[in-house]
């Protein structure tokens, strides 16, 4: 498996994500954790006939 991907957040992201409720940060902290895992390319949920975009 390969290194997590590095997520660079400018500051007036920064900003916006400490102003956020618990409850959104946690949703945020999730996603950001998905595509660190799996990059750009997130897999797939279900199959989908090849070239469409999804990757496994």
């Amino acid at each position: 498996m390969h290194e997590p991907y590095a997520i660079e957040v400018e500051p007036e992201v920064r900003t916006w994500l400490e102003l956020l409720p618990d409850r959104q940060y946690r949703k945020v902290e999730e996603y950001a954790d998905l595509l660190a895992t799996h990059g750009p390319s997130p897999p797939c949920r279900s199959p989908v006939p090849s070239g469409m975009g999804c990757t496994s």
